[in-house]
């Protein structure tokens, strides 16, 4: 779900009463269209419904419904396993695997303000065994972790340069 922040002029009335393209005309004029950001949730488990933190830049959550079908397939076969989570972002996926009864999970990914952003919603949660990694990815994977992982989740952000595409 994204939410604006309300600007210090007279804020413009967007409401569910409004029809669609109303308010989609009010949103274009909407001078806080660049400044929105995510607002994430645990879906399920001991910590549902539980607000998360989320780095307003370089990242791009993987949304409720996702996780939700993720977790869906997956089953049974989260609980008392090992999880890794690469590109971490927030760490929504990983945290959703420690309320769904994960035994630990590791967060791996690069950005300072990702990292901080994990580090707050694993103590806001606290939810199992957590290591978390400022370090490249592919850094991290080579040579590759001594420590086995049941279920790892690589969910990248969008390459900015062909270069990264390419890796990626």
């Amino acid at each position: 779900r994204l939410v604006s922040p309300k600007p210090a002029e007279a804020p413009l009335k967007i409401s569910k009463r409004n029809s669609p393209l109303e308010q989609i005309r009010l949103e274009r004029h909407n001078p806080w269209d660049n400044l929105h950001h995510f607002t994430m949730r645990i879906i399920a488990g001991k910590a549902g419904s539980l607000p998360l933190q989320v780095p307003k830049h370089l990242t791009r959550p993987t949304t409720d419904r996702v996780r939700e079908a993720i977790f869906s397939s997956l089953g049974d076969r989260i609980v008392e396993a090992a999880v890794l989570d690469l590109f971490a972002g927030s760490g929504s996926l990983g945290l959703e695997a420690l309320s769904r009864g994960a035994a630990s999970a590791t967060f791996v990914d690069s950005s300072v303000a990702a990292n901080q952003a994990i580090e707050t919603n694993a103590q806001r949660c606290r939810l199992g065994e957590t290591r978390v990694y400022q370090r490249d990815i592919f850094r991290f994977l080579s040579p590759p972790p001594t420590q086995s992982y049941q279920v790892i989740f690589a969910d990248p952000p969008y390459a900015t340069d062909e270069d990264s595409a390419a890796v990626l």
